[in-house]
């Protein structure tokens, strides 16, 4: 069948093609005319250039699946660029239909003629009145060889003039239109270049060999500038590719048009130039994009291109927290390929989706094997190019990828561009939201580098926004304040942070203040192969993120820090608590309650944290009920509230969020005046408050009833003070025991056992009128100052005090205690006298003795004993004898 199509096409001098009509749109067959146009040897060559598939005969921005040139009647008329085997650009022309072969398969017959055969041989261009193609070459050739001897040659510049998305005009208003607009830019460039060569290269290309002049490229943006007014969309602009010459250089002039074309393609995307200059790394560049071509299908058959992965750290925690799975091409012969060299090649070559669907299947095939031997395994994020939605179904690539591999869906994250939802927003929305709605998560990479990205977000909701890396390349005030304001704004939608290209401490630190949950770079890893990659978690410091862990702490990083509130990030698991993430606020807090915080995370249950035996009942309180709990306390000098709101968790792992307002300081004076008000009512129920400070020695008199102690004094030696105050108001039985309660070590040993950091006991104190009441002392301990704790000393009367019937609640009282029930006194007459007896012996103001029968003294009252200045009623029997 191949010797009898070749017998038959080999005949003309057109160029025919047969193409399957399956997806890849394979090449069946080529004629040596197809050859002849594509400057190829043999069929061997063809295929190896071509790829053996219509996508690479067509230059990549022409390229358009082979149905869709030929239209809905499966016949017509087709145009397009392509690029011959010795890097030469020309157009095709022709038509392409459907045919049946022999053995009842039907292909696309596709027959076309190159601009360099087709009527070239005329003197003019039919449309544009310009030189011919070979016309002009021949010129050009001509003036090169007659320079070159002269040394003149550098004075002649050629120039390519190419309008991007001619076809997008033709569509907007018509073919008859884009004539009328081809013939205006060969009038403009008519006007520019009186004496120059010109010429209508291709539908959309214009060559221009001009003599090279001091305003030369004022000249090509004059042209570009009327061209584009003429045009006004920003979508269809004129731009130039401009070859500079030198005398020796009469062997390049040949491809001298070619070179300024490839410098013109590389600014077709750039709005901020018209025109370029060819390079010789323009030149490395195409070949490079040559070899991407020619080898790309082998490089993935033989294994060529390897999955490398970047750990992505969590900030709170300095967990790794997942991995992002990229491309590298390393050829046994070629080396390595960055992607910025053969992913640009790949889209342009609409092949991209190959790509995409190979690194799919590898990551999921490494995901299979570490889960069947028991090996950690991290989520993925794998990339999407924009063109995959168009050159396959990824939710369909991806679900089977996942079916054949047993895996979970939420091993993968899905990445998408930017750019990728501004420039295929709709086809590309519908599969987002598939994939949302099947259990993937979907980021949205390269965030801030499109002009939209306000609005990409107002149409969709994201799992995650990867923030641009430039803005840490660029890192300035600018910079920061504009990351700073996507986190915030992030966070208000619901939808989770992570930043690209952290390189330094600084970016990490700075990340971390502002709350960006997540951050991948060199700062914490290169990618890196599986391997290495298995060997740098292993003796990582921090280790990896559970899979129980990651829900816990993405709800954790939602919560808004960047705020004047002291906000902090706290961890408890029934026993143990302590600092996540804290804010700078907090830190301050922490700071000047703690002598020699650092800043850096720390445990909340040391013994410097003054409120630290209060918290655990807080906290075990706010699990047990999900409410939000509040603890009120004293810190060096400052009233403090600290709220603490359960965040979410589970098995023996809880976070929480807290926050400390500073009530002397509040910046919500209502709710200041409320807690003062509060305070102020409080501190009724107390007789008498002290605060102590050890280290000065110094006893500061908040609230007193001793005539010779004025509340707000503050009084010198401490030790001499309170023996004193036991001297003049302590009942004697209970002066020992209340000098004993003050000892400074006394109370911290008991305090420190205290789960409120306090010590109370009840002594008799001497009142105004004499008498002596029950009296609670509570002593709290503050925070630690010089090694030694300040002490707030609070003194109310006991209950029994203020109890309306103490004879009812004093067998309650017994019972609680476990103390056997007080049996009924037999004889009430003979114990309410004894009572009475004794009352008036130790608390009565009459002075009087008794003697007995023998008229010996047998008892004195107290205020006797007061009267005259005697310590014990053994005295009166001394001084009687």
């Amino acid at each position: 069948m191949r010797a009898e199509l070749h017998r038959y096409y080999d005949r003309l001098t057109s160029g025919i093609c047969l193409i399957g009509m399956e997806p890849g749109e394979p090449i069946l067959f080529v004629n040596k005319g197809m050859l002849k146009i594509y400057h190829c040897t043999d069929e061997a060559d063809f295929y190896r250039f071509t790829g053996k598939r219509l996508q690479g005969m067509v230059d990549a921005e022409d390229y358009y699946p082979i149905a869709h040139m030929a239209g809905s009647d499966q016949t017509g008329f087709v145009t397009f660029r392509f690029r011959t085997r010795d890097e030469h650009f020309r157009r095709a022309e022709g038509s392409a239909s459907v045919i049946s072969l022999d053995d009842g398969k039907k292909a696309w017959l596709l027959q076309i003629i190159s601009s360099e055969l087709k009527g070239i041989s005329t003197q003019t261009d039919s449309l544009t009145g310009l030189l011919g193609m070979r016309s002009f070459f021949r010129k050009a050739f001509q003036i090169a060889r007659e320079s070159s001897p002269e040394g003149r040659l550098s004075e002649y510049c050629p120039i390519y003039f190419n309008l991007t998305h001619f076809r997008l005009y033709n569509s907007l208003h018509g073919v008859a239109a884009g004539d009328h607009c081809l013939k205006y830019i060969a009038s403009v460039l008519r006007k520019a270049f009186p004496d120059a060569l010109i010429s209508h290269l291709s539908a959309d290309g214009f060559g221009v060999l001009a003599t090279k002049k001091k305003d030369l490229f004022q000249t090509i943006e004059v042209v570009c500038s009327r061209v584009n007014g003429y045009i006004n969309n920003s979508n269809i602009v004129l731009k130039a590719g401009v070859c500079l010459l030198k005398d020796d250089d009469i062997h390049i002039v040949r491809h001298s048009f070619d070179m300024a074309k490839i410098a013109c393609d590389t600014i077709k995307t750039d709005a901020t130039r018209c025109w370029a200059i060819y390079t010789r790394e323009m030149g490395v560049a195409l070949e490079k994009r040559d070899f991407v071509l020619e080898n790309f299908n082998t490089a993935l058959e033989k294994g060529y291109i390897k999955i490398y992965y970047q750990p992505v750290v969590r900030t709170m925690t300095g967990k790794i927290c997942g991995v992002e799975a990229l491309a590298r091409w390393e050829d046994p012969v070629y080396g390595r390929l960055t992607p910025n060299v053969f992913i640009p090649v790949l889209e342009q070559a609409r092949l991209i989706h190959k790509l995409d669907g190979y690194v799919l299947n590898q990551v999921a095939k490494q995901l299979h094997y570490q889960l069947a031997n028991k090996r950690p395994v991290l989520p993925v994020s794998v990339n999407l190019s924009r063109h995959d939605f168009n050159l396959m179904d990824p939710f369909a690539v991806v679900e089977k990828v996942i079916s054949r591999y047993n895996l979970q869906r939420d091993y993968f994250r899905i990445e998408v561009t930017e750019t990728a939802l501004v420039k295929e927003k709709h086809n590309l929305l519908r599969s987002l939201k598939q994939f949302q709605q099947s259990g993937y998560q979907v980021w949205l990479d390269d965030f801030g580098s499109a002009y939209s990205s306000l609005n990409v977000l107002h149409n969709y909701h994201f799992d995650e926004l990867k923030i641009d890396m430039a803005f840490l390349h660029n890192f300035n005030e600018q910079s920061r304040q504009i990351i700073k304001a996507i986190v915030l704004m992030a966070k208000e939608l619901g939808i989770h942070t992570l930043a690209e290209g952290a390189e330094t401490k600084a970016h990490v630190d700075f990340l971390k203040d502002i709350g960006c949950e997540k951050i991948q770079g060199y700062y914490f890893g290169r990618p890196m192969t599986y391997e290495d990659l298995s060997s740098f978690c292993k003796h990582y410091e921090h280790g990896l993120e559970t899979r129980r862990e990651e829900p816990v702490y993405d709800k954790a990083g939602l919560v808004n820090v960047v705020t004047d509130l002291p906000t902090a990030i706290f961890h408890y698991d029934g026993i143990q608590a302590g600092v996540l993430w804290a804010n700078l606020a907090f830190r301050k807090i922490l700071r000047w309650s703690l002598p020699g915080y650092n800043g850096h995370d720390l445990p909340l249950w040391i013994q410097d944290f003054s409120f630290r035996q209060r918290l655990q009942p807080c906290l075990d309180e706010l699990l047990a009920s999900g409410q939000k709990q509040v603890v009120t306390y004293v810190e060096r000098d400052h009233y403090l509230q600290l709220h603490l709101e359960l965040i979410g968790g589970t098995r023996g792992r809880y976070l929480g969020r807290a926050c400390i307002y500073n009530i002397a300081d509040a910046s919500d004076r209502q709710e200041t005046q409320r807690i003062d008000y509060l305070l102020r009512n409080i501190l009724k129920v107390y007789k008498g408050l002290y605060y102590l400070h050890p280290g000065k020695d110094t006893l500061e008199v908040i609230k007193t009833t001793m005539p010779h102690w004025a509340d707000g004094k503050s009084l010198k030696g401490i030790q001499k003070l309170l023996i004193d105050y036991a001297v003049q108001s302590v009942y004697v039985d209970d002066r020992e025991r209340f000098l004993s309660f003050l000892d400074f070590d006394n109370l911290c040993r008991q305090a420190d056992q205290s789960p409120t950091a306090s010590v109370g006991d009840v002594f008799r104190i001497k009142q105004a009128d004499g008498s002596y009441r029950w009296t609670v002392f509570l002593a709290l301990l503050l925070q630690q100052v010089d090694d030694q704790y300040d002490i707030l000393l609070c003194c109310r009367d006991d209950v029994w005090e203020t109890a309306r019937d103490r004879k009812s609640l004093l067998p309650l009282l017994a019972t609680s205690l476990g103390i056997q029930e007080l049996e009924p006194v037999r004889q009430p007459y003979f114990r309410i006298l004894r009572e009475l007896c004794q009352a008036m012996i130790h608390y009565s103001d009459i002075k009087f003795f008794w003697k007995d029968r023998e008229r010996r003294f047998a008892g004195v009252s107290q205020a006797f004993l007061d009267y005259y200045g005697l310590k014990d009623e053994k005295k009166p029997h001394r001084e009687k004898r």
